[in-house]
């Protein structure tokens, strides 16, 4: 029998927590009896909007509309697989009748809550400072990119908690020899983070002379550091893997707050699965990913991104052994192949859960 699981993604594609804990799990789930449909909240041009920093009041307007057409149709559905939440800034009493007798999945992968918990605003604090909180305990399963955000989910009454790390389907990945050229230090994302740059703009202006060493941005063409010679291209999905097989090593590094610690190393995932080593930033889910040191090296101050990147560039048989351990771990941990029956397993159980169990009004 097959289950149909309706997904409330927050973006289109172009998102990448949408893409790789939604869309690419679609078809690899289809096979293990699990029709997965699709809907998004935010729409391409909603997130090309704000990438370029412009108004999206319209965008948002047409997202909560298409929710609403989404919502008319899930009583044809055994499960709801639900990305952060539903309807962004509406409460949780309000959001959940919305969906209420049927069992859903809230999925997790930054620390959401404290979007609402932290905001500037005491009116968003108040009634909305612990949706989340709300929404993992009425649920029937929380699937979280990370340790941190499961310690969170299980301290915080979740019924069920899957670890589900963002993942790269590796038939994507094939391994290439570094372009000709300076050393080159690589870095994905998109306009909206590539500021975290900025957190090692020292470090690299140290080592990217443009002769012997450069930065290469993926993701936006606009950003640039003062004193540091890089190049940089627009992502796209269909080239992001061959771009990242042109460096010689990723970075991801990023700032000293609360936010960071359920990110869950999605371009270290990528920078590895490429063959390429990498440095970052030492939060519990990058050193998870590096393993400690084994797949690549972590740097929490100046002196250490200094010297991790200068060892890098130095010894060329450290960056493959390093390499070929990352890729050993996206092979082991974090690839489609190696996630899929897992997920699946969680789906299929959580979709077994009563709606007589999950009718307990939430807090407020």
């Amino acid at each position: 029998m097959t289950l149909s699981v309706l997904a409330l993604c927050r973006y289109s594609e172009l998102g990448a927590s949408s893409r790789q804990r939604f869309v690419l799990y679609r078809d690899a789930l289809k096979d293990a009896g699990i029709d997965v449909t699709i809907a998004e909240f935010f729409d391409d041009s909603y997130l090309l909007a704000r990438f370029a920093g412009a108004p999206i009041w319209q965008g948002a307007a047409r997202a909560y509309a298409r929710r609403f057409r989404s919502l008319l149709s899930l009583r044809r559905y055994d499960l709801l697989w639900i990305e952060k939440e539903v309807l962004p800034f509406a409460p949780a009493w309000l959001e959940r009748p919305l969906y209420r007798g049927i069992p859903y999945v809230i999925d997790i992968d930054d620390a959401w809550f404290f979007k609402y918990r932290n905001n500037r605003s005491p009116f968003v604090r108040r009634f909305l400072g612990t949706k989340f909180e709300q929404l993992v305990r009425g649920s029937a399963l929380t699937l979280v990119g990370n340790a941190y955000l499961a310690t969170w989910a299980a301290a915080n009454g979740a019924r069920a908690v899957h670890l589900q790390p963002t993942v790269v389907d590796l038939r994507r990945y094939k391994f290439r020899p570094p372009s000709d050229g300076p050393f080159t230090i690589g870095w994905i994302g998109t306009p909206m983070t590539v500021r975290y740059l900025e957190h090692i703009a020292g470090p690299l202006r140290q080592i990217c002379d443009g002769k012997t060493a450069r930065l290469r941005i993926i993701g936006d063409t606009n950003f640039r550091l003062t004193g540091v010679a890089s190049a940089s291209d627009a992502w796209q999905g269909s080239t992001e893997a061959e771009l990242i097989s042109q460096c010689d090593i990723g970075v991801m590094p990023l700032p000293d707050d609360p936010w960071v610690h359920g990110k869950c190393g999605y371009k270290l995932v990528q920078f590895l699965a490429a063959g390429r080593t990498a440095v970052a930033t030492p939060t519990d889910a990058n050193r998870a990913i590096l393993a400690d040191g084994l797949a690549g090296l972590l740097a929490a101050n100046d002196d250490e991104w200094v010297s991790a990147l200068n060892r890098l560039r130095d010894d060329p048989q450290l960056r493959e052994q390093m390499a070929a351990a990352g890729r050993a771990r996206v092979e082991q941990n974090y690839s489609l192949a190696a996630t899929v029956d897992g997920l699946a397993r969680a789906l299929t159980a959580a979709a077994e859960v009563k709606s007589r169990r999950l009718a307990a009004p939430a807090a407020r």
